[in-house]
């Protein structure tokens, strides 16, 4: 990686040291860089260069510096760290991001569409395949119809009063997720405090106390909590680990198998949680 570091940006590494399985770090010439790997278009990249310009001119709030390479190697992105504490994610972190929001008829985005066509495509694929694990299938059964519940929850609760604002496509437990431009994305508000709740979910994190948190600081009207509700119920990386078990007869997803009871628990805490506020029923399922 060092040398192709090196052709693409002229810049010499020390030792790399790897973060996840994506995203690695190096120092050099007493400057701290962050290497993403992946596949970017010039798209992508001026769009989170952007976003993250905005947010920095706009607000105050830094990100990640995308430096651009002496070559056309979208696969290898580097950016300069210019933070010297990337502490562990949390909503008021999260929420930071979300004060700029806007309603623009012109950026429509379906999530139910999308899901839809990604429940149909394992449906498609499940009935190539003579699955007989009775608990995978119980597995794949339950958020499949998760997913379903989801969709419903969003057609039901999307109106002209759900704003846009910066997100990202993905949340996880480290600073990085935030800071990095080529995580952003214009969306609807609640989409990165779903994605939150859903990482803590399966990595067994959760805690009812952060919908208090929300429930105190957000105060969403009911539709907005379905819409946000849609995508809790929508397991995303579920579903991705499940399309490569499916292609590939991996092992991705073990650890969906192992906390389905935990999801489910989480979910039924979540409902009961947002339907004591609003002193009715949200959703019956």
């Amino acid at each position: 990686m060092k040398e192709e570091i090196y052709k693409n940006y002229n810049i010499l590494a020390d030792e790399i040291t790897q973060i996840s399985d994506s995203i690695y770090e190096f120092w050099s010439n007493n400057k701290k860089y962050v290497v993403v790997k992946g596949t970017y278009n010039a798209i992508k990249i001026n769009q989170g260069y952007n976003i993250s310009k905005y947010l920095k001119e706009k607000w105050g709030i830094e990100s990640l510096i995308i430096i651009p390479p002496f070559e056309n190697n979208n696969n290898l992105v580097i950016m300069e760290n210019n933070f010297t504490n990337l502490s562990l994610v949390d909503l008021p972190e999260i929420e930071k991001y979300h004060k700029t929001i806007f309603y623009n008829k012109k950026m429509s985005i379906n999530w139910a569409k999308e899901w839809g066509a990604i429940i149909d495509n394992i449906e498609l694929m499940l009935n190539q395949k003579n699955i007989t694990d009775v608990d995978l299938l119980l597995c794949i059964n339950y958020f499949i119809g998760m997913g379903e519940i989801g969709i419903a929850l969003f057609n039901a609760g999307i109106d002209k009063s759900h704003y846009f604002t910066v997100g990202h496509q993905k949340i996880n437990n480290e600073k990085y997720c935030l800071t990095n431009p080529l995580n952003y994305i214009w969306d609807y508000e609640s989409r990165d405090y779903a994605e939150y709740i859903k990482y803590k979910i399966i990595n067994n994190k959760f805690r009812i106390d952060d919908i208090s948190y929300l429930l105190a600081t957000k105060k969403w009207t009911i539709n907005q909590w379905k819409v946000w509700l849609s995508r809790v119920f929508f397991c995303e990386d579920f579903f991705m680990d499940l399309a490569n078990f499916l292609k590939n007869n991996d092992n991705g997803t073990k650890k969906y198998l192992q906390i389905a009871n935990i999801y489910e628990n989480a979910i039924y805490e979540i409902i009961n949680k947002i339907s004591d506020y609003f002193k009715t029923p949200i959703i019956y399922y």
